[in-house]
Order: structure tokens, then C-alpha cells, then sequence
């Protein structure tokens, strides 16, 4: 080793290490020369796929270890994970399973507690989930040879990216040790989802795949803890996005909608496997609290509009928690795996959110005691039954429908009972429901006449079966005072394309009146229970602080774009037209026809009208889920459009249009749709349509509904839902042969 240069003095050991490490490394190349000498050739390897650079990489980081002389056990967790990175590339390279082998051992080896939750173990453990997952795979298929390509990106970056490690294994010899368990790679992506010094999107990633794995190994209960984990951080790992409005926030909303694309099921999978362990109030605090994430902002917005009115200086309160939690809770999402960044700001993020969290439950209860004893949703935290949820079915039960691949089931809130009703649905999973629903859109956006109205007839067959069924054996309905009960629906996944409100059963005639859930329930919808109660508590706000006396100049707002030029014609829209002017005085009726009907004229106008309704077509942005919208004469005004429009106190909408109220495909749970924008604007009764719908039909049952709803002059949408039940069961009765003109209209709010 050579002289040694005295140290004057007693010193503590880390200063003594810390000298002779530095003494050494201006003699011989010591730890941080060799990793720095590694990673530019691993960098430079990256760049020109050179295997001379990739070699040398190793061959550095390898000394690089042994120079650690010192206990630094940070040091040495960064330098196996380092080389443990260039051996997986060599592996993925070359299919040396020594070099697979070589990696699992460097990165087992270093395994230490004494670190605990830091950047240094978190990349530890992403890089041995890489390596058991490659190393599973060899075990599973023998692939042939193939020629060097490009190195994949790291283990880290895929993680976050939703990708995972490279499922593909080259040319692999006979010295791979035996495969790991399925448990071992989860109790890995376990560890990782419980480290916050990872980000919070690699968490999520991490315990959605480990939560998976011990389902499928050891039953949906085995994966309960692991996919409620994941559940409680997709919140966290959105919060502070919203649909892009602004240019500038594009690439923002292109992330957080990739993580919930990919997290699509995530919140009906924990809920089946909680119902599984037999915790079923847990299921639908799971179920609620991993849905319709990116409405919440628009939510937060709706609640302090309506605070604002009677309590400004509250509503300001609630603006800085809001706002405080946004910024902690945006985190980066490309970090650089060997650098082995820190993350402890996350640290002091998720503290943030715990404060702003605790914070805005007690402006909750504080906005409860002074605004008429309301209760506002919580959406920064996981909603607890109790106080959050139950009070969703103070008006009439609500039926939330768990489509999982674990397992079909209904949950019954009752504001009477402290657990919801769980149903099983043994006739019904999650690949049926996909096959059916294809089926059914599919016939009724391009299919004949006689075509579309029997997939129509087949599939409330099928629902009922399925599903309304063993519902209402349970649900028991009754009338009161010679009404029909109402009843919510909150149905998940593919099935909130479907009519479930229209359901009938085989024998359902002229015997058997009541064999078809029409005949036995008011159906409404919702896209989760949080905002029913919301949209509650915003009406009661309104009714307690209503001035008495003073003069309604509310107004009526109607956009009618019947005949677009390059559009289908829609001739019945002057029916609707003429109704409404003969319904509603001039003075309270503004008309936006033709011409008129403009992005410009409509979006200023929304916001000064409670009551509106459409005219006009609709359309699906298959790609884009915000770009979907109602077509008017210049543009479209799309669900973003929508979003960024600042309402006053509205209260309905009709939008009589195709599809404006059917979720999009591509983040169901996220209940992307026009009339969902609008319920979270604060509208309280929204009435659209699933599917295709013609015009005389809508014209029929508009005509019906208005003659009814419009009274004295003005439009009273308390009763919506009954009269909207009323008009389609008239244009059932009328037309019995042609389900497709009654069975696409639906009610959602209170």
C-alpha cells in the first residue's frame, strides 16, 4: 500500500476513511475515478451499441466496487447497482447467463437494512426486479439467437414509463440457475411500492405488479394489500393534472394519461380482491378512490365556486390547501437510473399531502357547520364509507357494479346500514362483458335496422340475467306513495357502455308488466358517489342561501345546429325548437341556431345560463378522450372546452346528441364523456345518450319530457329523472319493435 501520511491528532473513523480514500485516489484510481471511467463508457455504449465500450464499462465498475475499503455502505449499493446494470445490458445483449447470474448475486449481496428508505436501495431493488423478471423469462421460453441491437433503457426509466423490464430473452445456455418464484419477484415490486424515495408513479407500477402476481399465484385475496397500496398512491401519482387546456401542458397530460391508461381496472381489481378478504366496506373506499382521478380537479373547482357564494374567505382557505398540495405533489418522471439520484424531497411531498390532507377534512366538517350541515367530498385522500360515501344513498340506494378479473360483483349502499350489500354476478366476468359490448356498439353505430334492434333486445336480456337479476332479489324495491323508488348506478368498466337501466327479461309482456327494471326502478347514473353527494350538497347550499324574493332572471339557453354544411341533416331539431318557443316567453329563451350556434357565441353563453340544451351532432375522439364533443357550426366544443368554461349555478342540460354519455374506450374508469364534464361543472341534472340515437326519437322524447319539466315559464328539473322515465317508457309503449329509440337516454345527477 505504500507510506501513509500521518494524521495529526485523534479524528472519528469516517473522517479517517474519508482521508486515505482521497490520499488513494490521487495515487491509483479510487472508487468515484473508476465508477466516473464506467459510466462514459457505458454512456458512449448507449450512444454507438459498441461491445468494446459495454466491456470496458464492466471492467471498470468492477474495480470500481473493489475499491470500497472503507464500510460506506451507500457507496457500495451505488456501485452494485452501477455494474449490475452494465452486466443486464451485456445480458441483454449477448444471453450470457453468467452475466444474468452475476448481476443477481452483486445486487443480493449488498441487501442491507441499515439503509432503509433511500435512492440508493430503492435503485438496488429496481434493478434485481429486472433481473429475477429476465431471469423468470429464460426460465419460461428458450428463444433463438438474434443479431446485437441497441440496449433497451434502464430498469427505472421503464418502470416509470409503465413498460417493465423487456419481456424478450435471447440465446441463453444451459448454466441459468433455476427460475425464482412468482413470490419472490413480488415480495421485490412489494418492497419497492413501500420506499418513498422512488417515485411515486415507479410505486404505483411496483405494487400493481406485485399486488397481480400474488393474486394470480395465491388466490385475489393473496394480492389485496399490494393493489389497495397502489390504489391509495394513483391520486398521488395524478395529482395536479387535469385535461390539457393550455398547449404548454400537453406533454404533462400525455404522461399522466399513459399511467391511466395502463391503470384501467386498477381500482375494480383491488376492490374484488378486498370483497375476496372479506372487507367490503374497504372495496368500494377502493373502488371510489381510484376512479374519475383527473375530474378532481375540476371538482376542487365546482366546490369553492359554490363556497364562494356564501363564504368567500373559505373558499380562499380551501384555494391555498388545494394549491399546496398540487405543487408537492408533481414529481419528475425520467430520472437517470445510474446517476442514482436523490429522492428526498419526495419525502417532504408526501408530508405536504398528509397536512393538506388532514387540512382540508377539517374545512370540510368547518364548510358542514356553516353552510347548512353539507357534506364535500373528499378527494385527497382515500374516502372513508362513513362520512364520504353512505350519504350517496340518503335519496335511494346506490349500486356500484365491480367488473374484475378476479371476480363480478354488486355493491349495495344503503344509507341505512353501516356495510354494503355485496352481490356476487357468477354470470357475469369481465371477457364476457368486453365480447357483449363490442357487439352491441358495434350494431348500433353501422348496423341495419333489424340488425340494431336485435342486439339491442339481446343485450337487456343479457343485463338482465347478468345483473339486474340477483340485483333486485337483494335491492327488494317497493313502491312509495304510488311512485317507483329511484336507484343509482355506478356500473365500472365496459359496462358503463352498456344500458343496465333498461334490462328486461325474457318473459317480460302484457303477463309480466313488471319483469323488466323499468317497470320497477327510476334509474339514474353516476360516475362516482363522491360527486352525487357533491352535487347534493351544492343544492341544499343553493336552496339555504336563496334570497326570498328577489326577481329569477334565469334564462334558458338553446343551440340548435341542424343543418352543418358536410353534416347529415337533422330536420327534427325545429320540432324541439317550436316546443321550447312555445313553452318559454322570449325574455327567458336565448337562441343559438345555424350561423349562430358558434364556439365563440356557445362557450360565452354557457356560462350565464343554469338550463341548456343541444341540438346538434356528437362525436368520439377515439385517441384523444378530452377531444370528444359536441359538433357546432365552426368547431367542435369539446369535453377540455367544456372543463375550462367558468359556470355559474347551473343546474340541467339535454344534450340530445350521439354518445354523450358513454365513457371513453380508452380510460373507462376515468368516465371520460360529455355529460360527466358537465356534472362535474356543477350542472345537477344532465340527460344524454349512450349510443347512436335518431333524431325523431330524441325530438319524441324531448317533446314529452319539456312538456312537463317546462312550467309558469321556467324549467324545473327536480323531477328530471321520473320524466325522463316517463318519456321513454311512452316511446317503449309506442314502439315496442324498436328498443334503439327509447334505451340510449339516460339521467345522471341527483
Amino acid at each position: 500500500m505504500g507510506f501513509v501520511p500521518p494524521l495529526p491528532g485523534p479524528y472519528p473513523r469516517f473522517v479517517i476513511a474519508y482521508f486515505l480514500d482521497s490520499w488513494r485516489g490521487r495515487h491509483e484510481p479510487g472508487f468515484v475515478v473508476r465508477t466516473r471511467r464506467g459510466l462514459r463508457h457505458y454512456t458512449r455504449y448507449l450512444a454507438t451499441g459498441d461491445r468494446g465500450e459495454l466491456d470496458a464499462s464492466v471492467r471498470e465498475l468492477s474495480q470500481a466496487r473493489r475499491r470500497v475499503t472503507v464500510p460506506q455502505r451507500r457507496r457500495r449499493v451505488i456501485g452494485a447497482n452501477n455494474l449490475a446494470v452494465a452486466l443486464l445490458s451485456r445480458f441483454d445483449r449477448d444471453g450470457n447467463p453468467d452475466d444474468l447470474n452475476r448481476a443477481i448475486r452483486t445486487l443480493s449481496h449488498e441487501a442491507s437494512q441499515r439503509l432503509g428508505d433511500r435512492s440508493a436501495e430503492a435503485a438496488r431493488l429496481v434493478a434485481l426486479l429486472d433481473a429475477l423478471k429476465k431471469k423468470d423469462d429464460v426460465a419460461k421460453t428458450r428463444s433463438r439467437p438474434r443479431a446485437p441491437r441497441r440496449p433497451p433503457p434502464g430498469p427505472l426509466r421503464q418502470l416509470l414509463e409503465g413498460r417493465g423490464p423487456e419481456p424478450d430473452v435471447d440465446s441463453v445456455g444451459t448454466s441459468v440457475e433455476p427460475s425464482p418464484p412468482a413470490a419472490g419477484i413480488a415480495a421485490v415490486q412489494g418492497q419497492l411500492g413501500a420506499m418513498t424515495s422512488l417515485p411515486v408513479p415507479a410505486r404505483v407500477q411496483a405494487l400493481r405488479s406485485s399486488g397481480y402476481a400474488m393474486a394470480s399465484a395465491a388466490g385475489p385475496a393473496a394480492g389485496y394489500r399490494d393493489l389497495a397500496a397502489a390504489v391509495r398512491l394513483l391520486p398521488r401519482a395524478v395529482a395536479g393534472h387535469h385535461f390539457a387546456v393550455d398547449p404548454a401542458d400537453i406533454t404533462d397530460a400525455a404522461t399522466h394519461a399513459k399511467l391511466l391508461t395502463e391503470g384501467t381496472g386498477l381500482a375494480a381489481d383491488a376492490a374484488a380482491c378486498a370483497i375476496a378478504a372479506g372487507h367490503s366496506v374497504r372495496a368500494l373506499e377502493l373502488f371510489e378512490a381510484g376512479r374519475a382521478l383527473q375530474w378532481d380537479a375540476l371538482l376542487h373547482r365546482s366546490i369553492r365556486a359554490e363556497t364562494y357564494v356564501v363564504q368567500p374567505r373559505l373558499a380562499r382557505r380551501i384555494e391555498r390547501v388545494v394549491a399546496s398540495e398540487h405543487r408537492h405533489a408533481r414529481t419528475p418522471t425520467n430520472p437517470d437510473m445510474i446517476q442514482a439520484r436523490r429522492w428526498s424531497f419526495l419525502d417532504a411531498g408526501a408530508d405536504a399531502w398528509e397536512i393538506a390532507g388532514r387540512t382540508w377534512q377539517r374545512l370540510r366538517w368547518h364548510i358542514a357547520a356553516r353552510t347548512a350541515k353539507t357534506q364535500l367530498p373528499a378527494t385527497l385522500r382515500v374516502p372513508i364509507y362513513k362520512h364520504d360515501l353512505r350519504p350517496a344513498a340518503s335519496e335511494g340506494p346506490v349500486v356500484v357494479v365491480v367488473v374484475s378479473r378476479f371476480g363480478c360483483y354488486a355493491l349495495i349502499v344503503r344509507s341505512d346500514r353501516d356495510v354494503p350489500d355485496v352481490v356476487e354476478l357468477p354470470d357475469l366476468d369481465a371477457e364476457s362483458a368486453g365480447k357483449r359490448a363490442d357487439r352491441y356498439l358495434r350494431a348500433l353505430n353501422g348496423g341495419p335496422g333489424p340488425t340494431r334492434e336485435r342486439a339491442v333486445d339481446d343485450t337487456i336480456l343479457w343485463l338482465w340475467r347478468t345483473l339486474a337479476s340477483p340485483v333486485l332479489r337483494v335491492l327488494a324495491p317497493s313502491e312509495e306513495e304510488g311512485r317507483l323508488p329511484r336507484v343509482w348506478w355506478c356500473p365500472s368498466g365496459v359496462l358503463g357502455a352498456l344500458p343496465l337501466h333498461a334490462a328486461t327479461a325474457p318473459w317480460f309482456g302484457p303477463g309480466n308488466p313488471t319483469a323488466s327494471l323499468p317497470a320497477r326502478v327510476v334509474s339514474s347514473y353516476t360516475p362516482t358517489l363522491r360527486v352525487l353527494v357533491w352535487a347534493r350538497a351544492a343544492r341544499d347550499l343553493r336552496g339555504a342561501n336563496r334570497r326570498t324574493g328577489a326577481q329569477d332572471v334565469r334564462r334558458f339557453l338553446l343551440v340548435s345546429v341542424s343543418d352543418r354544411p358536410g353534416d347529415v341533416a337533422i330536420p327534427a331539431a325545429a320540432r324541439t325548437r317550436d316546443q321550447l318557443r312555445y313553452l318559454i316567453p322570449p325574455h327567458r329563451l336565448s337562441l343559438l341556431e345555424g350561423p349562430d350556434a358558434t364556439w365563440q357565441s356557445v362557450t360565452g353563453s354557457l356560462g350565464t345560463h343554469p338550463w341548456v340544451h343541444f341540438d346538434c351532432h356528437g362525436v368520439q375522439d377515439l385517441d384523444h378522450p378530452s377531444r370528444t364533443g359536441l359538433v357546432l357550426q365552426d368547431r367542435t366544443l369539446t369535453v377540455a372546452d367544456l372543463v375550462g368554461i367558468r359556470t355559474g349555478r347551473p343546474e340541467f342540460a339535454f344534450l340530445a346528441a350521439c354518445t354523450t354519455a358513454r365513457p371513453h374506450a380508452l380510460m373507462p374508469d376515468e368516465v371520460v364523456s360529455l355529460t360527466s364534464a358537465l356534472q362535474y361543472g356543477g350542472y345537477q341534472h344532465v340527460i344524454g345518450t349512450q349510443t347512436t340515437i335518431s333524431d325523431r326519437a330524441s325530438a319524441r322524447v324531448a317533446e314529452t319530457l319539456y312538456r312537463s319539466l317546462a312550467r309558469d315559464g321556467r324549467i324545473r328539473p327536480d323531477n328530471s329523472a321520473r320524466l325522463l322515465h316517463e318519456a321513454t317508457l311512452k316511446e317503449r309503449a309506442a314502439r315496442p319493435h324498436h328498443p334503439s329509440g327509447w334505451v340510449p337516454f339516460v339521467h345522471i345527477g341527483v
